[in-house]
């Protein structure tokens, strides 16, 4: 039986399989979350330069073609709603780290620190971890733009609309996610 390491990103809620197998396999689960209304914008630009597939919501050529704000109503009221049950449901797991994009935004090598650590993994290589924040790997079309407060400029009737659905569960704290 070899212990091995890897790192897997997997955009699922937690639940009791989850659990089962965080529980089963020791895994280290690492939650990064962001502001929801940049995380709107995000989504948009995504969709229209990448892929229309995506786990949030069934998206269609139809929909990449509306204006920006339709589109990112289209967004809130389909997609946020995913991102909010993600949210909450990782609230119950009392083993998650949780990374604010935030955070990794200013402090990449403190947050891989920290994860590591919460990894067990004592043997902390800085310049290893210099090297892969920084890989050395040019820019490509793929990378999304990446930068905090775009949602700031969603109409006020999309923001009421998150506040609402937050609303629904008034025992969370929301703050790190942009919604006071």
């Amino acid at each position: 039986n070899r212990k091995t390491s890897l790192v897997c990103q997997h955009h699922v809620r937690y639940n009791e399989k989850t659990r089962d197998i965080v529980d089963r396999f020791s895994i280290a689960p690492v939650v990064l979350v962001r502001d929801l209304h940049d995380c709107v914008v995000s989504l948009r630009d995504h969709l229209r330069r990448e892929s229309v597939d995506n786990t949030m919501a069934f998206v269609t050529g139809d929909h990449i073609k509306l204006s920006d704000e339709d589109l990112e109503t289209f967004i809130v009221q389909m997609a946020i709603p995913w991102y909010i049950n993600f949210y909450v449901s990782w609230q119950d797991c009392p083993s998650a780290l949780w990374v604010n994009y935030r955070e990794l935004a200013t402090d990449g090598n403190g947050v891989v620190e920290k994860i590591l650590a919460h990894c067990g993994r004592l043997d902390i290589d800085e310049e290893a971890i210099k090297i892969a924040l920084g890989n050395g790997m040019p820019a490509t079309d793929r990378l999304n733009v990446g930068q905090q407060g775009r949602g700031r400029a969603l109409s006020e009737e999309n923001k009421a609309l998150i506040r609402l659905y937050c609303s629904y569960y008034p025992s969370v704290d929301f703050s790190p996610v942009g919604v006071n």
